[in-house]
This record gives C-alpha cells, structure tokens and sequence, in this order.
C-alpha cells in the first residue's frame, strides 16, 4: 500500500501553459527558483538535491516541449491553410513566405481559425491531461526559503511538500 507522500508528482498540461504563457525566459526563471532552492539548503540532509532538481528540471522541460508540439498541431488542425505557395513582399524584400498546407495567420500573429469553438474544446481537454514525471515531492523547511519571487515559486510548489511534524 503506498502512503500519499511516497506518490510520484503528477502535473496537468496547464501547469506547462504556464511554463508558456512566462515566455522564452522560462527556463531561466526556472533555473534560478532551483538555484535558491539550493543554496538555501531547504531539502532535509539525507537527500541529493542536485540529482533530484536536475531530473525534475530535465523531465518538465521534456514534458513542456511534448506539450508544445501537440498545441502546435491542435493549432494547425483548426486553422486555415494556404491553398499554394506564395510570398508577401515589402518595398522589394520578402517579408513572409509560406508553402501549400501552411496554416494561415493574422497580422497580429492570431491564427485564422477555421473553428475557434471545437479548438477551445479540444484544448481545454489538453490542459486537463495529468502527466506523471516520474520524481516523488520532496519535503523542505518553509522557514528556510527558497527565497525565490512569485512566479518562481509557483513553478516549484508543485514539486515540493511541507515536512510532516
């Protein structure tokens, strides 16, 4: 029989939207809440921080580009395709270029969808998809950080428990 805490850390895809939404310094925010989680020296002694954030850095970034290629393609099968290939020029240079099948965009850089609402059904099942990253949660001492900003935080607390008293 396994006890709750011994359980492996699950994360729904929209904590990977998140990781999306923060933007190409994902993983830089990523990296430096794991960092402050070092050296605050929050994991109890017996335990090998640097292999466990390591794997768990690893694994979610793994996730999050599995996660990202099935967006992409959910994306792709809602919108609108060109129908041949072709080019859009501005004062003489070559400013977009796309091939037949190529899914279509707006100026502002919004897909032009073929159907917006079977999209966002099909999506919001994505998000609700659990993925298992194969680590336990490891406990830490809150009184000792991690001194990380909000955001920072929000990415770890999934991966972290309270100590039991």
């Amino acid at each position: 029989m396994s006890r709750k805490n011994d359980t492996t850390i699950k994360l729904k895809n929209s904590y990977f939207e998140s990781l999306i939404i923060i933007g190409p310094k994902r993983q830089l925010i990523f990296s430096n809440a794991f960092k402050a989680l070092m050296e605050k020296s929050v994991f109890p002694q017996e335990f090998k921080p640097r292999y466990w954030l390591g794997r768990a850095f690893d694994k979610i970034i793994q996730e999050l580009n599995k996660y990202t290629e099935i967006k992409q393609k959910l994306i792709r099968d809602h919108t609108k395709k060109y129908e041949k290939d072709g080019s859009l020029t501005k004062e003489g240079k070559v400013v977009k270029k796309w091939k037949k099948g190529d899914p279509v965009f707006l100026p502002d850089g919004t897909p032009d969808w073929i159907d917006f609402d079977a999209y966002m059904n099909e999506f919001k099942e994505l998000l609700e998809i659990e993925v298992d990253i194969g680590i336990r949660p490891i406990a830490f001492d809150p009184e000792k950080g991690p001194d990380v900003a909000g955001h920072e935080m929000l990415l770890l607390l999934p991966l972290l428990k309270e100590p039991i008293e």
